[in-house]
């Protein structure tokens, strides 16, 4: 089936937030940590950035989730193929159910909105610009989904044309049509991730044990690779 992505626009802050190589670096990371505990635990780093945000305000739930990264050229911070955010995994688009996404779920329940700011400007997300990019998706739920949108977008002649960076500084605004993905560190540098979450279903941690992140993933596409 032929699934439309990008059906809004990405709203963009007009503040910019810079924050010291001091401030990225010592911030705390973060998961699904409500708005007091991230300002109360996440550093100078997260509030300078928060006190900036736009909230649409029509969702149940807040969230914070923070990853810092440091960086050598190679590395990737995150998931490095094309995809979406919080895709239903349950018929009441809950995206912690049991079972495989389906794109069609997204159609059945209020998207979240997510708002992403990056300070580092070593590996920004990659987004692509053109609204209603239609996509060949499964018929089906599988687990597959995302490794098939993503070997089918690349068959698309020239698709890097398409492709922009986001800025480092700025709030980024979305839902979860929006089709976007790391890309490998092209400098040494350190790198924060903020994603605020707004929705119906995602309740915010309340033991910090599982609120404060002590360790960060990174991947690697080559096996030829030094320090």
């Amino acid at each position: 089936m032929i699934f439309d992505f990008n059906r809004n626009e990405v709203l963009v802050s007009d503040k910019k937030i810079e924050l010291t190589e001091e401030e990225i670096k010592n911030t705390t990371g973060l998961f699904r940590a409500s708005l007091q505990d991230a300002v109360l635990y996440g550093g100078e780093g997260i509030k300078k950035a928060l006190s900036t945000i736009e909230f649409q305000g029509n969702r149940e739930f807040i969230t914070v989730d923070a990853k810092v990264h440091m960086l050598m050229p190679g590395m990737i911070p995150a998931i490095p193929g094309w995809h979406t955010d919080g895709i239903p995994r349950s018929e009441n688009g809950h995206p912690s159910g049991e079972m495989p996404p389906f794109c069609p779920m997204l159609e059945k329940s209020d998207s979240p909105f997510y708002h992403l700011f990056i300070a580092g400007s070593c590996s920004p997300t990659v987004f692509l610009e053109p609204r209603n990019f239609k996509v060949r998706v499964p018929n089906k739920p599988t687990n597959s989904l995302y490794g098939i949108v993503n070997e089918n977008l690349n068959k698309i002649p020239n698709l890097d044309a398409y492709e922009y960076d986001v800025e480092e500084g700025y709030w980024y605004t979305w839902d979860w049509f929006e089709l976007h993905k790391a890309q490998p560190a092209r400098e040494r540098g350190w790198r924060l991730l903020i994603r605020v979450t707004e929705s119906d279903f995602l309740e915010p941690n309340t033991d910090l044990s599982d609120v404060i992140r002590t360790q960060q993933q990174a991947y690697l596409t080559s096996e030829n690779f030094g320090w």
